[in-house]
Parts: structure tokens; sequence; C-alpha cells
């Protein structure tokens, strides 16, 4: 499998479990609808930090109980498939559909400032989580990290080029 050289890809998923002994995988989706999974391609992996991301070309691919179940090509047993445990799923960027308006890709927001109503620098977002409710901003500054739920309700505004404005006090921890 030849390297993309892509520096600009998105994870989508991971690769799971075997399934079965003819090389399928268990496919865990990061997206939402985790549909949009199987529409997204081509997928790439990464083995390690030191080597780039390169292309693996998916044969099959199907829905199993909550999640997805695939097979890859010459992956022909599960051993084989075991290899491949634990791998992310990527996609290259610009294959992305452009959102919504008013929607983000999560990785469009990892890095920008978010301030307060009061012009308070709180930190950077680091990552974000899902928890069900909700989605939750996670907000690294030099005193900490604070969650802030990523909710009409707290979010005034999203600056894709600026910040994020919420209405969060500075001694909310």
């Amino acid at each position: 499998m030849p390297s993309t050289g892509t520096e600009s890809v998105v994870v989508v998923g991971r690769i799971g479990r075997p399934y079965g002994v003819k090389g399928w995988v268990h496919l865990q989706s990061y997206t939402e609808p985790s549909r949009n999974l199987i529409e997204y391609r081509p997928w790439l992996i990464t083995r390690s930090s030191r080597q780039g991301w390169e292309q693996l070309d998916c044969v099959d691919v199907r829905a199993y109980r909550e999640s997805f179940v695939g097979l890859f090509v010459d992956i022909t047993d599960r051993s084989q498939a075991a290899n491949l445990s634990g791998l992310n799923l990527g996609v290259p960027l610009e294959t992305l559909p452009e959102p919504n308006s008013g929607e983000y890709y999560w990785h469009q927001l990892i890095g920008l400032p978010v301030v307060n109503e009061d012009k308070v620098m709180l930190g950077n977002v680091t990552k974000l989580m899902p928890t069900g409710a909700n989605d939750v901003l996670v907000v690294r500054s030099e005193t900490g990290e604070r969650l802030i739920p990523f909710v009409a309700s707290t979010v005034d505004s999203v600056n894709l080029d600026d910040s994020i404005l919420v209405r969060w006090s500075e001694d909310w921890d």
C-alpha cells in the first residue's frame, strides 16, 4: 500500500476486533450520523507515528448491530484482520462535504480560543467529547482544564477564523 503523502487527514473511525475467520473486522464510526462512515472514501490508515497515511481499499462493508463490519483487499483470514485492530480510519480532508450553515466538523474547532462575554480568554479547545446528552468542549488554559457544554444556551457564536464566544464565567471550572 503506497503512502498517500497527504497531511490533511481527518479520523472518522477505528478498526476493531476481527469478525469471523475470513478477514472481516468490526468498524467503529466516529461520524454523526454513524452511517456517514461508509459514505466517506478513500479510507486511510497509519500503522505508526513514523509512517504516513496509506490507502486501505474496502471490498465490502455491512451494517452489523449498532455498527459495521468490513472486509479489506488482501485481508483473507482472522490473523491478518487482527493486525488491523486498533488502527484509526481516516479520510482526506478535501473529500468531506461542506457542513451546513451553523454546523462544524470537530477538527475545525480544535485549537480555537474560547472567550467569554466579558472578553476573558478561557483557553483553547483541545478536544470535544460526546456525552450522549450533548457534546462538550474540552478547553485547556495555563490554570487547568474546563468542560464547557457545546449547546446553544452556552455557545453564543463560532467564528472559525477567530474564536468561540461562550456564556461562561471565568470562575466556573
